[in-house]
């Protein structure tokens, strides 16, 4: 079995899906909601947070710590 993930714009999510549903031997998959703590969303912000900053240090536009200082201060 294959399985493949499409974008489809929301103005034609419902179209799409009754013309997918004729097909007999296409199974749709249903999304299933993933619950996330408070401790766990703050987690992903940093990362984020920390990519940008990685992100803008590659651009030249911020400068950040070496290692080594990081690493002085723990």
């Amino acid at each position: 079995m294959k399985q493949i993930t499409l974008n489809i714009p929301d103005s034609k999510f419902g179209a799409f899906m009754q013309a997918i549903k004729k097909f007999s031997f296409v199974t749709i998959a249903e999304k299933k909601e993933i619950k996330i703590s408070s401790e766990q969303k703050k987690i992903i912000n940093d990362l984020k947070e920390a990519l940008q900053d990685v992100e803008l240090h590659e651009q030249g536009k911020i400068k950040l710590k070496p290692l080594d200082k990081l690493l002085d201060e723990l």
